[in-house]
This record gives structure tokens, sequence and C-alpha cells, in this order.
């Protein structure tokens, strides 16, 4: 449908081989490429739940307030189905996407500069909406607050809603399809034991178990892995999520979202018609930008300091917005779409594509989220008691590509948790600081939920 730069992965393949030689093929809806883990065949038919199920190695199932023992190799998950979702439970988690979107817009458009950004605020929610599900006290009640969760006791209820209600934009044939994949997974050292009320709710809600590695010893064959799925998951967008040394023997815990949206628009962009026009960029350099050109009638608004479109997509519901300011201040989403009205519009619209990687740990920590942070305090009981757990990483990557045809994006997000031993009694700990030197949205619009946004400020970048 569209071209794509050519990203190349290079896998420690020794590391690889390792891993497979411990483990062995993976089975299931899966993505598609061999993965070193075994599993039984799929319980669940859920559009969402795109990962094998398996039930644990011991039948006799444990009661939640006992603990799962894992194995290596094994995709430990709980025998439960995908929870069923009715319609409206998805406006919990909607909600709180887009409100925690507009908080990272801010501070990740801050932090570019004059760059091209894209991110997936989906994304990054369900990723640490997985880490809150076994965090306890402050943790857990920071998080909330940060990802504006509204109620704790039914947000993953509505994360799977909202999973399952995108997940059913994938509709048609061939060239006319539509795709919409949410995946999630989660990769733990191998002799962590779980906490079955975590299982149970990663089952129910986020259709996924624990893939279990072995950080200690391998933590490139660890990571090699874990880039294999989401390089599957994103159906080659996303080779690399992890850079070398994000995974250390330290790492105990990682949990992985991805979303991957490839949508042809409602009425495409003739591609006789693009042509070179002048584009100034945010730094003021005007540059020739390849530039698509059509009339028909679109969703139209134009307001003090700013003018918009809205362009659908052939899924139903799928849609992009394009919202031009005049000057640095963006409107509010909901203006904007309330003010939207049919009116025939001659449109020129660059072609762009580009990728974003984003660490997300400080941005986090800005927002509020301290606690999960720090191995003094960080509580993620709920995950598991065989060693204390603090988040020391949230990687999020995105990419997206805008020609005459449609549009493809795909977003990766992984939270890593490292060990976090107690400090020993009896003094302060050593305090050691190293401190040396357009606006677009993709959004669902029956949840309303923005599963990309961004800013171009050079689309020949």
């Amino acid at each position: 449908m569209m071209n794509r730069r050519n990203f190349v992965a290079l896998l420690a393949v020794p590391a690889i081989v390792e891993l497979l030689q411990a483990c062995g093929a993976g089975t299931g809806t899966q993505p598609t490429n061999p993965t070193p883990f075994t599993s039984t065949s799929p319980t669940s038919t859920s559009p969402t739940s795109t990962q094998p199920s398996s039930t644990l190695p011991d039948s006799t199932q444990p009661t939640s307030t006992q603990l799962s023992p894992v194995k290596s190799g094994l995709l430990v998950k709980r025998d439960l189905p995908r929870a069923a979702a009715a319609p409206g439970d998805e406006a919990a988690a909607t909600a709180a996407v887009d409100a925690f979107g507009a908080d990272l817009f801010a501070r990740v458009i801050g932090a570019a500069g004059d760059a091209n950004v894209v991110f997936s605020p989906a994304s990054i929610l369900i990723a640490l909406s997985m880490a809150s599900a076994g965090a306890r006290g402050d943790t857990l009640s920071q998080l909330d607050q940060a990802l504006h969760v509204a109620d704790p006791a039914t947000i993953h209820q509505s994360v799977n809603a909202l999973s399952t209600a995108l997940a059913a934009r994938t509709a048609g044939s061939g060239d006319d399809e539509t795709k919409l994949e949410i995946t999630n997974s989660l990769w733990a050292q191998r002799d962590l034991q779980f906490v079955d009320a975590f299982l149970d709710t990663l089952a129910a809600d986020y259709g996924t178990g624990v893939y279990t590695v072995d950080y200690k010893a391998s933590p490139e064959a660890a990571r090699a892995a874990i880039n294999a799925w989401v390089d599957d998951a994103t159906h080659a967008r996303i080779p690399a999520l992890l850079a070398a040394g994000a995974i250390t023997v330290a790492t105990r815990l990682t949990l992985v979202n991805t979303i991957y949206m490839k949508a042809r628009w409602r009425a495409e962009f003739d591609e006789d018609a693009t042509i070179d026009s002048p584009f100034t960029t945010a730094a003021g350099v005007v540059v020739q930008a390849k530039t698509m050109h059509h009339t028909a009638s679109f969703g139209y608004a134009a307001a003090g300091g700013w003018r918009a479109i809205d362009l659908p997509y052939l899924s139903a519901g799928l849609t992009m917005t394009v919202i031009v300011p005049d000057g640095a201040t963006v409107p509010v989403l909901a203006d904007v779409v309330g003010a939207l009205a049919p009116a025939m519009v001659h449109l020129g619209l660059p072609r762009f594509d580009f990728a974003t990687t984003t660490a997300l740990a400080d941005t986090l920590q800005a927002l509020g989220v301290t606690a999960a942070f720090d191995p003094r305090r960080a509580d993620f009981s709920g995950i598991t008691t065989t060693e204390p757990l603090a988040i020391s990483d949230v990687v999020h990557q995105a990419n997206i590509t805008v020609d005459e045809h449609g549009t493809e994006a795909a977003a990766a997000t992984a939270v890593i948790m490292t060990g976090s031993a107690a400090p020993a009694p009896g003094g302060e700990p050593i305090e050691f600081v190293v401190d040396r030197p357009f606006v677009f949205v993709v959004r669902d619009v029956p949840t309303g939920a923005v599963l990309f946004l961004g800013r171009v400020t050079d689309p020949t970048a």
C-alpha cells in the first residue's frame, strides 16, 4: 500500500539460538515469527486476545492468595477466558487515555524542540495499567492519578472494553482491509512467582500471560526475544524497541503493549495530483514538501487562531483530525471535534513519514509517579512477593506513514522493572546524582479514544 523506510534490526544471533535451544517454538495466534516459547492451543476467541493461552504447569489452580511458580520457556497464563465487555464499559478508559495523552503531549512537545513527534497515548496507558494491576499503596495511587483513573476498581475492565471496541475496527479484506491490532505481553525472570490475582487480571482484561526468560544469565537473549516479539506484533515497523543496554542482569519484569494500524482513506488522493509545494517549518525554513491534493466534502472547522479538517478512513469509526494553529497554542481537541461540520474543501496535505523514540521515566515522575521509580518506596507486591520490584524505565517508540492511500502506524511501550532490594536499616542511603549537561490526532470516533497523537514541524524530515 505504501512504502516505508527500511529498518535493519541487528539481533544477537547466538543469543537467540541459545534461547531457542533452551526453550521451544511458539504456537497460537501470537505474531508469526518463531518465538522461544511453548504453549497450548488458544482458549479465548476474543478479537483482542492475540496471545496464545496456556494453563499453569500444575493442573490444580491455586487460589488468589497463593503464588504461581513459573518455569523457563513457558507462557504462563491463567485458564480464564477474555472478559466480556458491555457497551459503555470503555468510557472510563477512553477518558483516561485522552486526558493522559493531553498531559503527555504538552511535555513531550516541550522536550522535542522543533522536531516532529508521534506517540500513542493508548499504548502507554495500557502498558502502565498492566503495571498498576500489581501496584499497591502510594505506588498505585500515584499511577492512578497520573493516568487519570477515576475508578481504580473498574479500570482494568474498562481497558479491556476499550481494547475490544478498537479491535472491532479491523474489517475488510485485500487492499481495502483495515487493521487495528492491540497486543500485550509480559516477560519475567524465570524464578519469579506471581500473585494469582495478578495473573487473573492479565488473562481476563489484557488477554495475556507471562513469558519467562533468564535476565540474570542472558539479558541480551531476553532483549532480543522481546524485540522480535514487538517486531512481529508491529508488522516489522518497530524491530528494535529496546536498545542495547536497556535490559540488564538486574531486570526482572518487562511489560509490553503494541498497537498497529493500517487504514486506507475513505477518499484517496490522486498520486498524479501530488506536487512539490513550499512548507515553512517550525524553524522558519522554507522546504519543498510532497503535497497531496484532493477536493471533497470533509468535516471542517475554523475559529479564532486555528483551522481543522477531518479525514475519515475506510473503516467506520477511524479518522485523522489535522489541526493547523496560527500560533503556538493548540486548541482543546473536544472543542475542535465539536465544531467540525461538513464543507466542500480543497485540501493540500503534505505526505509525512517519521518515527519517535521517547524515554518516559522523567516525564512520568514529573507527572507525580515517583514511588514506582524509587527502589525504597515502590510497592508492586500485587505482582510478586518473590522480590521487591521498581520501574527503572518506560520506553516508547512510535512511527507513522501518511500518503495518498492512507495511514500506517505502529507504537510499542515497554515498562521495565528491576529488582529493588530494601535499604539496610540504620542510616540514610547515599545520594548519588549525576547532573551533567501541524498537530495530528488519529482517533476512534465511537469511543473518542486517541490512538496516535503528534506534531509535524518538517514533513521532509
